[in-house]
């Protein structure tokens, strides 16, 4: 019998987990020694102490009411996951058995085992860690939100309230702060890399923890300047693709009771990898993205240049016949009518080749604005040539209508220009035609305008004049109006 109480005994206490006895009140009674491990006494200074003193303030309102089910309801036993804070500093999760063995006479104690299972814990919220990061590179638009999301993961690892995501380019030789969340500075303008903490771990490759201690050995040193609020610890780790150092990860306490220890470090440095993969990942998407966006306007652009003047803006010749064919569909359908000016600036050959093109390419455009001024949203102006310009005007019901327009047209014509502290005259020749009265086809209409215009500009320019009836063709032109 005494054999068999000494071998139990070496069992229990060569055992990895620990076991630990305790009166009704919770005071240990007995305790392993791999209890020393988990709450960092010695193996002799345990008896005594409560286990409520290492755990942190949830946990242990939670274990005093179960010490109160022990004595008060008779419960038998529970199984609970417990967050132990041990006097030397260390942070633990333990899996924790407890059995009521108080009405036992030959313990009359409660019995806890504890296993140490922080490792296991780490790695399942490491994997889920990681997982979450790729799917939030995956369906995350913004790349701001994409940061702050990596930066509550990481919350959930170890102490991030300072946590930031320095990237470098290397053509402009800076350091930018795309994502900077701290409790004491402000997110830095883009710098130098320097000798900041940030800079020597861009520049080694390599992860880097530092307390106030060794920081300001390596200042004296010479090795690194403070840039910011000094920090109680400072972790960074590199942000690498390829074997290329993109920017740093980091996070820092300023407070002496928040502490990172070396194993942090090396979940960081796990978490970074990813991180720095899936920001790639992000930013190839993201180029993709405006290289289509890209592809989309010039596009747009193609198309819209395919029935649009490049300098006015106007509807091209392609589109007036496309426009003036709609519009002589609804004169049918509505027995309404409709008229064409062609016109035609004069001499504005002069003020190409006296001034050059770019003042010739301002004078299109504010006659084009001008002669945008002088219709209605419902007509059509295009420009047809170098000078040439082409309006349809809709529901013209009588040639006294038309003349009206092309009076106004005129008039706003002949206004001067100022260009480069330049005021320039211009006039116009003007030619118009109808619907019904010209022609019943674009071509024909537009053609007949044409004619007009041209025996303005025989007869003298800065006028405008009606073509004939279709019986006329050949005959002398009426109606000139000199401007």
């Amino acid at each position: 019998m005494i054999e068999s109480e000494e071998t139990f005994r070496a069992l229990v206490e060569t055992s990895a987990a620990a076991v630990v006895l305790f009166d009704a009140e919770g005071k240990i009674l007995y305790a392993t020694p791999a209890t020393s491990k988990l709450c960092g006494l010695e193996f002799g200074e345990i008896p005594g102490h409560r286990v409520t003193e290492f755990l942190e303030p949830a946990d242990a309102d939670a274990v005093k009411d179960l010490f109160e089910e022990f004595r008060s309801r008779g419960r038998l036993a529970k199984e609970m996951e417990l967050r132990c804070c041990g006097v030397d500093g260390s942070r633990k999760v333990l899996n924790s058995v407890w059995a009521n063995r108080l009405k036992d006479p030959a313990i009359s104690a409660i019995v806890a085992t504890f296993r140490d299972v922080t490792e296991y814990r780490r790695g399942l919220a490491l994997q889920s860690a990681l997982y979450r990061i790729a799917a939030k590179a995956s369906s995350v638009e913004e790349m701001s939100e994409f940061y702050a999301s990596i930066h509550a993961i990481v919350g959930e690892l170890l102490d991030a309230k300072n946590f930031y995501i320095s990237l470098y380019d290397p053509a402009a030789d800076l350091l930018t702060f795309p994502y900077f969340v701290d409790e004491s500075d402000e997110s830095p303008a883009p710098m130098r890399p320097g000798r900041s903490l940030t800079a020597l771990v861009l520049r080694s490759g390599q992860p880097l923890f530092v307390t106030d201690e060794t920081f300001y050995e390596m200042a004296a040193r010479g090795e690194v300047d403070l840039v910011g609020a000094p920090s109680a610890d400072w972790l960074g780790v590199p942000l690498k693709i390829g074997g290329r150092t993109i920017g740093v990860l980091a996070v820092q306490s300023y407070v002496p009771t928040t502490r990172y220890v070396e194993s942090e470090k090396a979940v960081l440095t796990f978490v970074s990898q990813h991180v720095a993969a899936a920001l790639e990942h992000k930013r190839a998407v993201e180029a993709l993205r405006a290289s289509e966006e890209r592809y989309r306007q010039l596009s747009e652009r193609n198309q819209y240049l395919a029935f649009h003047d490049a300098l006015t803006g106007l509807p091209n010749r392609a589109l007036l016949a496309d426009r003036l064919t709609l519009a002589l569909a609804r004169c049918r359908r509505e027995k309404s009518g409709l008229g064409v000016l062609f016109v035609d600036l004069d001499r504005f050959k002069d003020v190409n080749d006296f001034l050059g093109h770019h003042t010739g390419d301002r004078l299109l455009e504010t006659v084009a604005r001008r002669l945008k001024a002088c219709v209605r949203d419902e007509d059509t102006i295009a420009r047809v040539g170098g000078d040439e310009f082409v309006l349809v005007l809709n529901r013209i019901f009588s040639e006294a209508d038309a003349r009206l327009v092309s009076e106004k047209i005129l008039k706003a014509i002949a206004e001067p220009v100022e260009i480069a502290g330049e005021a320039l005259r211009v006039s116009a020749s003007i030619g118009l035609s109808l619907f019904p009265h010209h022609g019943s086809e674009p071509e024909d209409l537009v053609r007949r305008a044409d004619a007009a215009m041209y025996a303005v500009k025989s007869s003298g320019r800065n006028g405008f004049r009606v073509a004939p009836p279709r019986q006329l063709d050949g005959r002398d032109f009426a109606d000139e109006h000199s401007g």
